[in-house]
């Protein structure tokens, strides 16, 4: 029988809700001297660099 997904449980949810607020916490802590416009600007490029190094290697 396949393993459901942790996310799928109550307490996988609420992991999942704990690790995606300390995410935003960090980004926002890191990101602090940029604005919101160089901010998005900042996560564009790193998406656009990801996504070429992904192809390029293969990887996902």
């Amino acid at each position: 029988m396949p393993r459901r997904p942790r996310w799928r449980s109550a307490a996988g949810r609420r992991q999942l809700r704990r690790l995606e607020k300390r995410l935003a916490e960090t980004q926002d802590e890191l990101l602090a001297p940029l604005s919101p416009e160089e901010r998005q600007r900042f996560t564009e490029l790193l998406a656009r660099l990801l996504d070429h190094h992904s192809r390029r290697t293969g990887s996902s």
